[in-house]
């Protein structure tokens, strides 16, 4: 058996024990075992217990999954390893029912109370330097001179060959870990990848944010979300028609339900690629999960509908307090704060994201680069648009909906990259984590 031991401050003795299968935690109500820390995302991370072996994997949160301090996608934990979610860290332990834990978590769930930890007294070891010269030339394995590498491990950056990391068969899966500290290892190619990715800046990165949604399998991801929300498009374009028929009243409920559903899988589409670019990943993440609809659809339409009514606010007032003249100003600026406040309430994974003080100071840093992003934004939905509108005089009913669908996803995925990138490229001068 297995479980996991709190050492932050304030959940000294707390612990959790892995129940076999899936074991999902995050601050959310609806996970298995809920952390309540405003470093932890909703759903953060999943731990997959089976047959002794644990497999933690990263949910895109916000702030990352470390083990033994380094940040993991997807890792098998060892006894006595420290797991850090955000700030929260948590000792993973293997024990026998000989030497049962003095008070396990048990039941079908999370545990009956939620676990309250309060983030550690030291601060996160700092990340170890990268240099360009470790990818320079290919590299020989540190244990056979004149074997190419094809590892390198994620801790101690110690390249190795095929022959010298340790394979743990998991879950239909191999994972390769490091001999020397057993932290996990990476092909060299990702390695090279992620060094080029640390010294890059928005700049030399903005033209690859262009063929990211259709390389890597993204291609895929938008045909797929393209047939979805079309389907929708379609049956709210069809169901508008009897807006305002008391007898048609169901019809009228489907129609505006069908706009939340759009609305709710846009916005959730655009928060996974926001962060997983923030984390410095060059794939397309999966598409929204539609398992529940409260948490899958109709909270990030609620998100996108107070970010664009929060920065809307202040033109409204102007326009009845004063005049539509004067209203102008205000809303342009609500507009042009929208993306920024996109960014924050993403990452921060909350509306309590959606803070004046630091959408306004985020762009006040990067002045150029956000204005190309928004740029990038206002492109996206003139070409949707303008689509429609052109493939409008053809006589295909179905055609213009697909194609400004597919258009408007590729233009909102570039943005979205863009945004992630902004930050990735920036967080120590933005520092707002």
């Amino acid at each position: 058996m297995a479980r996991l031991r709190t050492l932050a401050s304030d959940g000294a003795g707390s612990e959790i024990t892995l129940r076999p299968g899936q074991n999902r935690f995050g601050r959310a109500d609806d996970n298995d075992f809920q952390l309540l820390d405003p470093a932890v995302s909703g759903h953060h991370c999943v731990i997959e217990y089976n047959e002794g072996v644990a497999i933690v994997r990263d949910l895109g949160s916000t702030n990352g999954t470390f083990v033994n301090g380094v940040p993991v996608q997807e890792a098998i934990l060892q006894n006595g390893q420290v797991l850090r979610l955000g700030t929260v860290e948590l000792l993973y332990e293997e024990w026998t029912p000989e030497q049962p834990s003095e008070q396990p978590a048990h039941g079908k769930g999370r545990p009956t109370q939620p676990i309250r930890i309060a983030p550690p007294l030291q601060p996160a070891p700092p990340p170890i330097a990268l240099s360009t010269q470790q990818t320079d030339h290919v590299r020989s394995c540190s244990r056979h001179v004149g074997v190419p590498a094809q590892w390198v491990c994620v801790k101690c950056h110690n390249p190795f060959c095929a022959s010298c990391v340790k394979v743990t068969r998991a879950g239909m899966r191999d994972f390769y870990s490091c001999p020397v500290c057993g932290a996990s290892c990476m092909t060299e190619h990702e390695f090279r990848r992620r060094v080029i990715m640390a010294q890059a800046n928005f700049f030399t990165l903005l033209p690859e944010a262009f063929s990211y949604p259709l390389t890597k399998g993204g291609l895929t991801l938008l045909l797929v979300a393209t047939v979805f929300l079309g389907f929708f498009e379609i049956a709210r374009a069809v169901l508008g028609h009897f807006q305002g028929s008391f007898v048609f009243i169901y019809l009228w409920v489907a129609y505006w339900l069908s706009l939340i559903i759009i609305l709710g899988f846009v916005f959730a589409f655009m928060q996974n690629v926001i962060v997983s670019s923030a984390h410095g990943e060059d794939k397309m993440p999966e598409l929204p999960e539609l398992s529940g609809f409260w948490s899958g659809i109709f909270v990030p339409f609620l998100r996108l509908v107070v970010i664009w009514a929060a920065c809307l606010a202040p033109g409204f007032v102007m326009q009845f307090v004063l005049s539509p003249m004067v209203a102008v100003p205000f809303y342009l600026l609500g507009l042009a704060c929208i993306p920024m406040a996109i960014l924050t309430v993403s990452l921060a994974d909350s509306i309590r994201g959606l803070n004046p003080v630091v959408v306004f100071s985020g762009i006040a840093k990067l002045p150029l680069q956000y204005f190309v992003t928004c740029i990038v934004f206002a492109a996206a939905i003139a070409a949707r648009t303008l689509s429609e509108l052109l493939l409008g005089l053809m006589p295909i009913p179905v055609l213009p909906v697909i194609v400004g669908t597919f258009i408007g996803l590729y233009g909102l995925t570039v943005g979205s990259r863009l945004l992630g990138l902004l930050y990735y490229t920036n967080k120590d001068k933005l520092a707002w984590f």
